[in-house]
């Protein structure tokens, strides 16, 4: 919820927007940013989770 907001904020955007349109309606530079977040969260969630947690909660 709020990577949610935060994203929203970053893209001036209502919270409850699908993160696939605020993608798509972003900036190249906006887009870059999106992508770091994202990935960040992973590797944030990847050093607190095993891997093999992550893994069998993808399927």
């Amino acid at each position: 919820e709020a990577r949610e907001w935060y994203l929203s904020q970053l893209l001036g955007a209502k919270p409850g927007v699908s993160l696939q349109k605020l993608v798509s309606a972003a900036s190249a530079v906006e887009r870059v940013e999106i992508i770091n977040l994202i990935a960040h969260s992973f590797l944030e969630d990847r050093k607190t989770t095993g891997t093999s947690e992550l893994i069998s909660s993808a399927v």
